[in-house]
């Protein structure tokens, strides 16, 4: 699947047209069936925006897949909390991979901040979100008041290699050139 952008905006608090929490996230789905939401600008992304912004990005199937993958895995698993002094919340997925020596180890944590953000974005094996996001909107439910614009996004030509003279030096040679020659 293809990389896409999303611009979410959030009002900051109920009734307040003129205040709003923004950012941007990539989102995507790789061929190992990975899925990775990444901030790239603005605020970190509301807890309670997953669902949408993932809804946005990746069409209503994505949910299928996910819940697909998650019902073929091999090993039997739980879902924990674990919350900070702070609030701060990790919901985790352990899976049981040896019942007689008692090896469950967990697979995958997403973090929730003391605000409710992502922080850390997110990135895991698509089967493993269906399990982590049940238990994220027990406590979370989808925020109702956002905009979103989803696009494909394109940086175009023109980039030069890193490590590759930027020219000023150049341009500065031509200059002193010319008022040699002007003298």
């Amino acid at each position: 699947m293809t990389l896409l952008h999303v611009i979410w905006s959030y009002p900051l608090r109920e009734n307040d047209a003129d205040t709003f929490l923004r950012g941007r996230v990539g989102v995507r789905i790789s061929g190992d069936d990975r899925v990775e939401l990444k901030q790239l600008y603005g605020k970190a992304l509301p807890v309670d925006m997953i669902l949408p912004v993932l809804n946005a990005a990746l069409g209503q199937e994505w949910i299928d897949m996910a819940e697909k993958l998650h019902v073929s895995r091999k090993y039997h698993w739980q879902t924990e909390i674990r919350v900070g002094m702070s609030g701060a919340r990790d919901y985790s997925l352990r899976v049981l991979l040896d019942s007689e020596w008692h090896n469950a180890p967990f697979v995958k944590s997403i973090h929730v901040s003391m605000y409710g953000n992502l922080n850390k974005g997110l990135s895991c094996w698509l089967g493993d979100l269906p399990p982590l996001l049940a238990k994220i909107l027990e406590d979370h439910p989808p925020a109702k008041d956002y905009e979103l614009e989803v696009f494909q996004p394109s940086v175009g030509d023109g980039f030069h290699q890193d490590g590759e003279s930027s020219g000023l030096k150049e341009i500065l040679a031509s200059y002193e050139a010319m008022e040699v020659l002007a003298e």
